[in-house]
């Protein structure tokens, strides 16, 4: 994407002061309003570029090019719908022209890839308002893992911080220690679309009432349905990549099912 590089070179050279503080983006619909600083000349380049790249993709694909911190940046998105937008990893070798690039890429297979990948939005979305309905009391979790729990409460309560013991749902068991209650809440919501279950909390050498981690739980999927609504489709899409191809960290995983006595929805 040479092209690109070679641009944004130009840019830092000849207009670096008129650069937003926040850097310059541009996308098939247009340049940021922000640019009007930049020369004439530098401008009229960039408007050659964007038609260049949009005559290059599918009208069913759109593209954002970035010029931030000194570094440029390419990526193609998917709209599947009016808020949902997916851009998967991509790779473009720096030193070569994007439009060869471009033309061998594989639109077809990162069409069904982003169709199948964007829809996982409006998946979670219900699965929130579901999970509120089909996730276990804490109180029901906790009564099948009785001496995992109090072993557990016994360990933390005589350590600092929050600590918090996860099941996956089946099998397994892991613990997780964050900075505060403040700081596990704003992350459950992250958290609760892996079907993961809040065992128990201590916090601060306190075993919380399993009633307010109750509460924890409402408030996380509330929040998770909210934040999913009011994204836009660019957000929805970084918001995929990071906090959806991860999960809790496993340390501490204990095996369990043996001793585990059935948890059921009441």
């Amino acid at each position: 994407m040479k092209e690109i590089v070679q641009l944004n070179q130009h840019l830092l050279d000849h207009a670096k002061d008129c650069l937003p503080e926040d850097g310059l983006m541009f996308d098939r619909d247009g340049i940021d309003e922000d640019a009007d600083k930049i020369p004439a000349d530098l401008r009229e380049q960039i408007d050659r570029l964007r038609a260049e790249i949009s005559r290059s993709i599918p009208d069913d694909f759109g593209y954002v090019v970035s010029f931030e911190d000194g570094e440029a940046d390419f990526r193609i998105q998917y709209e599947n719908g009016p808020t949902t937008v997916y851009s998967p990893p991509q790779k473009w070798e720096p030193a070569q022209s994007l439009f060869p690039q471009l033309e061998a890429y594989d639109w077809d297979g990162m069409r069904s890839e982003c169709v199948s990948q964007s829809e996982v939005f409006d998946h979670i979305a219900d699965l929130a308002k579901d999970l509120l309905v089909m996730m276990p009391s804490t109180k029901s979790v906790q009564k099948g893992f009785r001496d995992q729990v109090k072993a557990y409460i016994k360990e933390k309560r005589k350590q600092p911080g929050v600590h918090v013991l996860f099941w996956d749902g089946d099998e397994s068991l892991f613990d997780e220690v964050f900075e505060s209650m403040e700081v596990l809440q704003h992350q459950l919501h992250d958290i609760m679309p892996h079907m993961v279950h809040v065992v128990t909390i201590v916090a601060d050498v306190r075993p919380v009432p399993a009633e307010k981690i109750d509460s924890m739980k409402r408030t996380a999927l509330r929040t998770l349905e909210d934040s999913l609504t009011e994204r836009s489709g660019s957000e929805r899409a970084d918001w995929f990549h990071v906090r959806c191809h991860s999960r809790p960290d496993q340390a501490g995983v204990s095996e369990c099912s043996a001793d585990r006595e059935g948890v059921s929805d009441s």
